[in-house]
């Protein structure tokens, strides 16, 4: 069974991967509710008009319409991005993930993130892993994170102290430390890179990973979970679900449609 890993440097915690599959539904629900489908025959849901010619759904109606677009979302089958009236692409995945960063609690954004980016290590700073213990400890109390699969062992790892980050990854990818993350190439050519960074000591593996990494956040794409930047972290452009349905809905009245 796979696994989210939660690396210190010198400790380790693993939630269940079912906990991630459980991430991805509260996501995709919650998308479908902020999409809110009502497609009928002789009268078409205007979020078709965000749909590409030839999408997998468009040949459907009513009932049938509303069912396989909720069953493309959830086994990700929509393929083609959404595509609103300036051109801009809109990526499904992405915006499920935003909706449920806007409409869900703390445990939820907390969920998105972690489905979201869990992969390519996103982590928190060492002075704020006991704010996200406590985020983790709610989703625990409230059943949102479901109990035996690890989580409290996460718990207890980021409250053991605060001196350092703790950097997530996928057991299905690239663990933490790797030399990918951190950039390292070795000073002699002729060397093998995957070799000499094995080759390392432990300890400066972790911190050309950690290196890398904030590099990453500061200069490519933000990756660090953070209070500062909790309310107002999204995927991509920000599209929510709940941002499709009022684009589809202003292009019909637009149309007279509705």
């Amino acid at each position: 069974m796979s696994r989210i890993y939660f690396h210190a440097e010198h400790d380790e915690a693993e939630v269940l991967g079912s906990e991630r599959h459980q991430m991805r539904y509260y996501c995709d629900e919650l998308f479908t509710v902020g999409i809110s489908l009502h497609d009928r025959p002789g009268g078409h849901d205007p979020i078709r008009r965000l749909l590409p010619a030839g999408h997998l759904c468009l040949p459907f109606e009513g009932e049938s319409f509303e069912k396989y677009f909720r069953l493309s979302i959830r086994a990700s089958l929509m393929g083609d991005h959404f595509l609103l009236p300036d051109g801009t692409k809109v990526d499904p995945f992405e915006s499920a993930l935003n909706t449920a960063l806007v409409a869900g609690s703390d445990p939820i954004k907390l969920g998105a993130r972690l489905h979201g980016q869990c992969e390519i290590h996103t982590y928190v700073e060492g002075p704020d892993r006991r704010w996200l213990a406590g985020i983790i400890q709610q989703g625990l109390d409230h059943g949102i994170f479901r109990a035996d699969a690890g989580w409290d062992q996460v718990v207890a790892l980021l409250r053991k102290d605060h001196d350092s980050p703790v950097v997530t990854s996928y057991s299905v990818c690239d663990q933490f430390p790797n030399r990918h993350v951190a950039g390292w190439v070795p000073k002699h050519e002729h060397l093998d890179p995957d070799k000499a960074w094995y080759g390392l000591p432990e300890g400066e593996r972790w911190g050309e990973a950690v290196k890398g990494l904030r590099r990453i956040n500061a200069e490519e794409f933000p990756l660090v979970l953070s209070p500062e930047t909790w309310e107002t972290f999204r995927f991509g452009n920000g599209t929510t679900g709940i941002d499709l349905r009022r684009i589809a809905n202003d292009l019909a009245k637009e149309s007279n449609v509705v």
